[in-house]
């Protein structure tokens, strides 16, 4: 599933409602499936946020199980940008997020992987294709910098996927990946749109999480 992603501000102490709410919406973003929503109304005000994702359907009526809340957290992870670019980005997950032929044609740079856990402050990042040969193949690559190891990001970035992950699919990337004698079957993986492609146009858009408001959140979590 395409989606865009950009950092609207990296100082943690810029706190305002507006973040606030961006993050929320990023959350029902990722947790509630498309066709879902959550509205609540704050001084006769409606506020509305559709889910995409589905990766926890049933927050509302009972807790994140372990399993949930990484996915949650992974989607989550994968929108972030260490720049204040903006950038179209597939989202996948083999069997779990799944992208078209056409989104496959044509967002062929494989980024990374992306997983952890925000409420454990484990946040964790791996390395898809080669750096040199992903920025050859997409200009987007030099904005994307959170799987870099010496990146401007609160992430971990492990190396290469290969290295780490045992679970690898075609198109889709890698799952199983192992950090802290933990494996985390619930990773994101992020592919680029390749400067080589057919035409597609992207059937959603939205903006993308701040690495500010992740932030925000694990302070909220100490």
């Amino acid at each position: 599933m395409i989606n865009t992603s950009h950092v609207l501000v990296n100082n943690i102490f810029n706190t305002n409602f507006t973040n606030l709410f961006t993050f929320l919406k990023y959350f029902i973003i990722c947790s509630l499936p498309e066709g879902d929503y959550w509205s609540f109304s704050i001084e006769s005000t409606e506020f509305k946020f559709k889910g995409i994702f589905g990766l926890a359907p049933d927050i509302r009526t009972r807790n994140f199980t372990t399993s949930e809340e990484r996915w949650v957290s992974a989607c989550l992870f994968a929108h972030v940008n260490g720049l204040g670019k903006s950038i179209d980005i597939s989202v996948r997950s083999a069997g779990v997020v799944n992208a078209s032929e056409e989104e496959k044609n044509n967002y062929r740079t494989y980024e990374g992987a992306f997983f952890g856990s925000l409420a454990n402050q484990h946040v964790y990042t791996c390395q898809g294709d080669d750096r040199q040969k992903a920025l050859a193949e997409s200009k987007d690559r030099q904005y994307r910098v959170c799987t870099d190891l010496n990146n401007e990001c609160f992430m971990t970035p492990l190396g290469k996927c290969e290295n780490i992950c045992e679970t690898f699919t075609v198109n889709y990337g890698w799952k199983n990946c192992k950090e802290n004698g933990t494996i985390y079957q619930e990773v994101i993986n992020v592919f680029l749109e390749s400067d080589l492609k057919i035409s597609f146009a992207p059937s959603q858009t939205i903006q993308s999480l701040s690495l500010y408001l992740l932030l925000l959140c694990l302070l909220a979590l100490l």
